[in-house]
């Protein structure tokens, strides 16, 4: 929480400073930007949600840090690895929920409401396998990962199977 309170501090100061810290086009200043930056990625991987983070004293509108995100590749990156580990502490609040939330219903929904951020955010580690299957006329069936070399195959296997039925309508068209 220090670096927060100093975060707020400076930006008090500015203010003061600096005709409330707003720019004569009314965008608030942050002459400590790299610093406001860090503050956001750690409140997020606290499990804090950005739109609280924006409402907190000294911290920009949810759409500078938007901006950031697409202007900025380091922070866009420090962004996501953030967002990942609010994936990660989700999932470590879960337990706690569990173990000492005594209404049954009110943890079923806190603990649900974790468990999908945490999929969305960390689908690798907390989302649903989807994996496919494809069978042939015999019931012979084989899966399907996330490869593009199974994609292509599958493409090609299709592409046989519709050409082999092209071929036989055409010839059952000229048998008749």
């Amino acid at each position: 929480m220090a670096v927060i309170e100093t975060v707020q501090q400076r930006a008090a100061k500015t203010r003061a400073a600096n005709n409330g810290g707003v720019h004569p086009g009314g965008r608030p200043e942050f002459p400590n930007k790299k610093e406001v930056q860090k503050a956001i990625c750690d409140l997020i991987a606290q499990g804090k949600s950005l739109q609280r983070i924006c409402k907190m004293d000294g911290m920009p509108d949810i759409r500078t840090v938007i901006t950031w995100r697409w202007d900025d590749p380091e922070f866009h990156q420090q962004y996501v690895r953030a967002r990942e580990d609010q994936a990660d502490y989700y999932a470590d609040e879960i337990t706690d929920i569990a173990d000492t939330e005594t209404d049954a219903n009110k943890a079923r929904v806190r603990i649900d409401a974790r468990k999908w951020v945490a999929s969305k955010l960390k689908c690798k580690s907390y989302g649903d396998k989807i994996t496919n299957e494809i069978a042939n006329k015999d019931g012979e069936t084989f899966e399907i990962k996330d490869s593009n070399a199974d994609a292509r195959r599958v493409a090609f296997m299709l592409g046989r199977a519709v050409g082999r039925n092209e071929r036989q309508n055409v010839e059952s068209d000229s048998t008749e």
